[in-house]
């Protein structure tokens, strides 16, 4: 079940990649989010890699790091599916977290998902609930 929402975020890319194909085309983007998740000041560095599927799909996974304006760190994972929207996409992603951070232990205990969007000129929004 759905439950509260717990972050959003907005950001740019900050880089692009094309890696070696494997079933069809792949691609990696870095990104640099801002934003709150648990209601702390966070800033999000990611990279996430994408599979182009013969079907016009998204298929990927990342990983990243959240950093609190006081140097607390939390690291995630996530895998997602979604769609091209021109030059930008949409994705649909659950999200794991580990972290020693006090003030956001909580996502230790929390399955996140997410709806993260990049439009044509690489900015991105993503808005983060908590799976109960």
């Amino acid at each position: 079940m759905l439950g509260e929402m717990i972050g959003e975020l907005t950001g740019k890319i900050t880089g692009i990649r094309v890696l070696p194909m494997e079933c069809c085309p792949k691609m990696e983007s870095s990104f640099q989010d801002m934003g709150k998740i648990l209601d702390v000041d966070v800033t999000d560095i990611g990279t996430f890699w994408s599979l182009f599927k013969e079907d016009g799909g998204l298929y990927g996974e990342g990983q990243g790091i959240l950093m609190t304006d006081d140097g607390e760190i939390v690291t995630w994972t996530g895998q997602g599916i979604g769609n091209m929207k021109g030059k930008g996409a949409d994705y649909r992603v659950s999200v794991f977290f580990n972290t020693s951070s006090k003030k956001l232990a909580r996502l230790n205990n929390t399955m996140g998902i997410s709806e993260y969007s990049i439009d044509e000129e690489g900015n991105t929004h993503e808005k983060l609930w908590e799976w109960k």
